[in-house]
């Protein structure tokens, strides 16, 4: 595709991406340190790190553990450069990185206790949520993953409550899509009630005897929310425990295991800045034999747009690069990318709302793969 717009910049003045820097990613730091040993926490590196980013200034490459051939490569590339030559999702992306490294994990987890109090919270507000309900049918269950999305653990400040407003509602052709897949790829986002939320839609979509869910995890958390693996076997627990609903859904999804109908996986392009364009061979073409991909979140959203600065009203067919489909893409808007919106719905959410694209009041189901021009 020619003539790409830039991607964002992290060092725009008023803009999220700059907000990031100087908000957010300081209060990050602050809750890594907390989480570690003293003798780790007080390591002079954290702030160091932090400066550099906010700043702009040389990006110290040594900071950065080689854990897979991706960021071996990429650790030798970054040599020389300065924060401000990257992109803002590369930047979020080395920047949780560098923390994951200083932190060494896997051995310390620096964002579990984040994700523990938020599965804590989940049960209770599910529960508040189905209290009439003695099953979740697709319909439900989809409307719970797309509304789980408003919680981001990264945030300093969150909206109360989510407007039901849906900038973009393909809701109608994706309940179509599901019905009819036998084999959906979900590509999760974020731990605690959106997880939970998510493994209620993987029990819906498993109702069939003959359908089969992958549900895709980070395989490390590279911001502070990520569900993994691990938080999946943990909210699986506490839905079996939790009302019956909640329980029978769990039970699904356990006969559904043993039967090799619901697996999940935890491919290292995910824990990884790159495009769906740029995924693995592997990768593209297990997402490529789905019936059906959903994508969760602002940040596979940002994967399927390139994190550019499209016009929101360009088509999602121009501006998507997901060479696999059909997928669609469950948001609730927590940053700037975003293309195929009507240009009255445009205009209406600028004049009255000028911060629609970033503060979690807006959501949009909008399919996102380049098969739609077919």
């Amino acid at each position: 595709m020619t003539d790409l717009p830039p991607p964002y910049s992290a060092y725009e003045p008023g803009s999220f991406a700059t907000f990031t820097l100087e908000e957010r990613f300081p209060a990050i730091v602050a809750e890594a340190q907390r989480s570690l040993p003293a003798e780790r926490a007080e390591d002079p590196r954290w702030h160091q790190l932090l400066d550099a980013v906010r700043s702009g200034r040389a990006i110290d490459a040594a900071l950065l553990a080689p854990t897979t051939p991706w960021w071996a490569d990429r650790r030798r590339s970054l040599a020389g450069q300065s924060w401000r030559e990257l992109g803002f999702m590369e930047i979020e992306f080395v920047f949780y990185h560098a923390l994951n490294s200083l932190a060494d994990f896997p051995r310390h987890d620096i964002f579990a206790l984040a994700r523990t109090a938020a599965l804590a919270t989940a049960l209770p507000t599910l529960t508040r949520q189905l209290a009439s309900a003695e099953t979740i049918d697709l319909d439900h269950a989809l409307d719970l993953a797309l509304f789980g999305n408003r919680v981001d653990l990264s945030q300093v400040t969150r909206v109360p409550g989510l407007a039901s407003n849906l900038v973009v509602d393909e809701r109608g052709a994706l309940r179509a899509t599901a019905r009819e897949a036998r084999h959906t790829h979900l590509v999760a986002d974020n731990a605690g009630e959106e997880l939970c939320s998510d493994l209620l839609l993987c029990a819906a979509l498993l109702e069939h005897p003959q359908s089969a869910v992958t549900l895709h995890l980070k395989p490390w958390p590279m911001f502070v929310s990520d569900a993994l693996i691990s938080d999946v076997d943990r909210s699986l627990g506490a839905l079996a425990a939790g009302s019956r609903p909640l329980s029978g859904a769990a039970a699904r999804l356990a006969q559904a295991a043993a039967e090799g109908r619901f697996v999940t996986a935890a491919a290292a392009d995910w824990g990884e800045p790159r495009a769906f364009d740029a995924v693995s061979p592997d990768l593209t073409a297990t997402l490529a034999a789905a019936d059906l991909v959903l994508l969760k979140g602002d940040l596979n959203y940002r994967r399927c747009v390139g994190d550019r600065r499209w016009q929101a009203t360009t088509p999602i067919a121009r501006a998507a690069n997901v060479p696999f489909g059909p997928t669609f893409a469950l948001r609730v808007l927590k940053s700037e990318a975003v293309a195929g919106v009507a240009v009255s719905v445009e205009a209406a959410l600028d004049a009255e709302h000028p911060q629609w694209r970033t503060d979690g009041t807006f959501a949009m189901v909008q399919r996102v793969d380049m098969g739609r021009l077919a």
